[in-house]
């Protein structure tokens, strides 16, 4: 967490005071990535509702390819299921 909060430009006691633990900083992080992504899809365009579903997921995918942040959650070396959406992401 000092590293955390040196890189923040701010105290390790501030960062404890707003989260638990380095899971919770890292679950708030995601989520604020996630919600980023998200506000850059846009299918409004396509009128056919399976090709806004694949066009959505391509471009999620790609998003996420391209984001530091989330493709480190989905590298070879986490979880099973990390491994199959980091494979998925790839191709």
């Amino acid at each position: 967490m000092n590293e955390i909060a040196k890189a923040a430009g701010c105290s390790a006691r501030r960062c404890n005071r707003y989260f638990e633990n380095r899971e919770a900083l890292r679950i708030a992080y995601v989520a604020r990535e996630t919600h980023r992504l998200s506000e850059s899809i846009d299918v409004d365009g396509i009128e056919d509702r399976a090709e806004r579903l694949v066009a959505g997921i391509v471009t999620t995918l790609r998003l996420v390819r391209e984001s530091p942040a989330l493709s480190a959650l989905v590298r070879d070396d986490r979880s099973p299921a990390g491994r199959r959406v980091g494979r998925a992401i790839r191709t």
